[in-house]
């Protein structure tokens, strides 16, 4: 405890009542072990006698554990404050984990839904395959017992009609020939068509090779109408193949693809046609120079 007496002060002390000039000046410090939490400044008109000066003392003692106290409470109102802040905001994000755990189980149970279905398309397109495979090794099987049934007459028929084309007893008419001719030559075309069909390989992988080699137009034009009078004749209406002036005489193509894209034009063309005429003409255009030949 510190007190200081002035002398010759210019300060007053007011109230509402008096203005009065302060003798003596009382400094106590309150200390809560070993910490100076505040101080205490008193003034006298006159001198601190040692009992206000003892009693001053016990006084801070306590002021001391009250102010200490006093602390203590704001802190803990602070940090309850605090904790109660954090604890709405942790309500609101467990609220927030709700949503989304919810929204997650929803979710959840969606793709387990999509997983089942999943599984289920997969094992039906397993079985689907399964079941081509199967398929295509019938087809194949079936293919090749066909090949040898069609094969076996298909050449018999030609080798007759070959020996009827040749005619060494010279017993057949010229009209008896060309029937010949016609007949050997759609057998040779028709056995050509069933060897591309049974070609699996080839049919499978998409792919058909092409096999260029020069082709007499004059020579084409004749088997077409040989191949394609008959039909006329019995329909009772006209067909004709005409090469026109100044058209090359030969052009390289594949022989056994051209004819059987003329054969099924013709075909069709023959098969719709009730009256007046079917007619191809052979001729060249300008298109021509967009190829390669």
């Amino acid at each position: 405890m510190r007190v200081l007496k002035f002398k010759n002060l210019n300060f007053t002390i007011s109230s509402s009542l008096l203005d009065l000039t302060p003798n003596s000046l009382l400094i106590e410090p309150i200390n809560y072990i070993g910490n100076v939490t505040a101080v205490i400044e008193l003034v006298s008109l006159g001198n601190f006698s040692d009992y206000q000066k003892e009693y001053i003392k016990k006084c801070t003692k306590q002021l001391a554990v009250s102010l200490h106290s006093l602390q203590q409470n704001v802190l803990i109102q602070s940090a309850l404050q605090e904790s109660k802040i954090k604890s709405e905001e942790l309500q609101n994000q467990q609220k927030q984990l709700k949503v989304i755990n919810e929204e997650l189980m929803r979710k959840g149970d969606t793709l387990q839904i999509q997983a089942k279905e999943l599984e289920l398309t997969k094992e039906v397109a397993i079985k689907k395959a399964e079941e081509l495979e199967k398929a295509s090794k019938y087809k194949s099987e079936f293919l090749a017992n066909m090949s040898h049934e069609l094969r076996t007459p298909l050449n018999s028929l030609l080798i007759l009609s070959k020996s009827l084309v040749d005619n060494e007893e010279g017993n057949l008419n010229k009209d008896e020939l060309e029937s010949a001719q016609i007949i050997q030559e759609s057998g040779k075309n028709l056995l050509d068509l069933i060897n591309d069909i049974l070609d699996l390989s080839k049919i499978e992988a998409g792919y058909m090779e092409v096999h260029k080699n020069s082709i007499e137009l004059k020579e084409l034009a004749n088997s077409l109408k040989r191949n394609f009078n008959h039909i006329a004749n019995d329909k009772d209406i006209s067909f004709s193949v005409n090469i026109k002036e100044n058209t090359s005489l030969n052009i390289i193509s594949d022989e056994k693809k051209l004819n059987q894209i003329l054969v099924n034009l013709i075909s069709n063309a023959l098969k719709f046609t009730n009256k007046s005429s079917v007619r191809v003409d052979i001729f060249e255009c300008e298109a021509k120079k967009y190829f390669n030949y």
